[in-house]
């Protein structure tokens, strides 16, 4: 599944994770245009203004 993130390679693939990360809705409102590889990673890794993006989960880890 991962792969096919990384590359893009399935759009509905994507769009699934993000429903199960509850993210989907953050994701069309800071990315207007449709779906890839490069901002699907930055919204799950390291948008610290995003609560579940990984980021944001070890600064809270961290206090």
């Amino acid at each position: 599944m991962l792969s096919s993130i990384k590359y893009g390679a399935d759009p509905l693939l994507n769009q699934s994770v993000f429903h199960e990360l509850s993210s989907f809705e953050a994701y069309t409102e800071l990315y207007p245009n449709a779906l890839n590889a490069r901002s699907v990673s930055e919204l799950l890794l390291l948008r610290s203004d995003v609560p579940r993006s990984l980021h944001a989960c070890i600064g809270e880890l961290s206090h």
